[in-house]
């Protein structure tokens, strides 16, 4: 992305909706050249533009605003954050206390996915798990081995957690078990290896 493109979405990430003018004024840019990014930046859906009279006269203003896709865009820290809970949560309870609570994790993460679900379909339930696992970040491999299926992940999004509290990969097996609604088995999974693996029976 250009850099005046990225000022422009800095800039409305700040101050809120604002006008090409106003863009203007705070960027010190011509409104010409920003009216060229803007229109890119609304292509892209990355901003959108409400008309709004404010009860002046004349034509209606147009206030530009972030886009959620714009939104996810900028920086987070919630794997810091993630730690940081965890680690005052360490200081109460044991390694083996975290295991129900990733459990439970997986459980209402797996409800909030397959509640839109219209077939019990293993292949459909699947399909929905790896598209999950996929929006969270992870790079899914699937590959049939006899009557076993086999999950690998790659790229796992809870690296940084992973390090310090490996219980967490609990939480993606109680995911894809209510959701394939059949046992599922971690074959191999922690910081030590570049990724881990699930495996489960494959519905007849």
């Amino acid at each position: 992305m250009q850099d005046t493109r990225q000022l422009i979405l800095n800039f409305i990430q700040r101050n809120g909706p604002t006008t090409v003018a106003e863009l203007s004024d705070g960027l010190r840019v011509v409104e010409v050249t920003l009216r060229s990014h803007v229109s890119v930046l609304v292509k892209k859906n990355l901003l959108q533009g409400q008309k709004s009279q404010d009860g002046r006269p004349g034509r209606p203003r147009v206030l530009y605003s972030l886009t959620n896709e714009a939104r996810n865009s900028f920086p987070k820290s919630y794997d810091k954050l993630a730690s940081r809970l965890l680690n005052v949560i360490g200081t109460k309870h044991t390694p083996d206390d975290f295991e129900p609570l990733f459990q439970n994790m997986g459980e209402l993460w797996s409800t909030s996915v397959t509640k839109d679900v219209p077939t019990d379909s293993q292949e459909d339930r699947l399909e929905q798990a790896i598209s999950a696992l996929q929006d969270e970040g992870a790079d899914i491999a699937i590959e049939k081995s006899g009557n076993n299926t086999v999950i690998s992940m790659f790229n796992c999004p809870y690296t940084t957690i992973v390090e310090k509290f490996p219980r967490v990969c609990s939480m993606e097996q109680s995911f894809l078990t209510h959701t394939l609604q059949t046992d599922v088995k971690i074959k191999a999974s922690g910081p030590s290896i570049d990724h881990c693996k699930m495996t489960f029976k494959t519905s007849p």
